[in-house]
């Protein structure tokens, strides 16, 4: 139990040791969080587009497979119609 114990403290050291040099290493300099960030930033959002896109086009071909969703063209229909007796 003490050898575990021995262990799990080594461990915790070694982790706090190195995220306290992380931390020094990254405040030394403003230049690189500037690009680490930029780069997250691009990173997150081509994986959000390219997750979105994919979500979407399976939804589309669900949609199309499965004969379409017929209430919404009734009501986008209904929408139009709407538009078009006020605008005239």
């Amino acid at each position: 139990m003490k050898e575990n114990n021995h262990e799990t403290d080594l461990t915790r050291d070694l982790i706090k040791t190195t995220l306290a040099q992380e931390i020094s290493r990254l405040a030394m300099s403003r230049k690189r969080i500037i690009i680490n960030n930029f780069l997250g930033g691009l990173a997150w959002g081509l994986g959000t587009a390219i997750g979105a896109t994919v979500v979407f086009a399976l939804l589309g071909y669900l949609i199309s497979v499965l004969g379409g969703i017929p209430f919404i063209g009734s009501l986008i229909a209904q929408i139009i119609e709407q538009i078009n007796a006020y605008s005239n």
